[in-house]
């Protein structure tokens, strides 16, 4: 399991009309910050190690995953980098995001702690 806390969310990052969450580390760019939720891990990325049967957690709800793009695990350990998707994976996925079917979209703010758990 490697933690992260969300240090800054943008001023455009939540709309839960479209049900995603995108996270970056503390890295991004300003514009990317504006659309983001900025994360600070607080163990070693190169931990990271997702596949179909992980979860993520965030704060105290546990998130099944349904579908693990293709990148999403270089991207994180690379440059924090993740799409979570509160909705149904799309016939062409992207290959960078994380669906987690259709649950419940969380309410986040700055303090909160994600989980990606093995």
């Amino acid at each position: 399991m490697v933690s992260a806390q969300i240090v800054s969310v943008g001023g455009k990052a939540i709309s839960p009309d479209d049900k995603m969450l995108i996270l970056f580390n503390e890295k991004a760019t300003h514009d990317l910050k504006e659309v983001s939720l900025i994360q600070k891990f607080n163990d070693d990325v190169n931990e990271i190690n997702l596949n179909s049967s992980s979860k993520i957690k965030i704060n105290s709800e546990v998130y099944d995953i349904k579908y693990l793009g293709k990148l999403v695990n270089d991207n994180l350990k690379q440059i924090g980098h993740v799409t979570l998707a509160f909705k149904a994976k799309p016939q062409n996925p992207l290959e960078s995001t994380i669906y987690l079917g259709n649950v419940v979209f969380p309410k986040v703010k700055v303090g909160d702690f994600i989980e990606y758990i093995n």
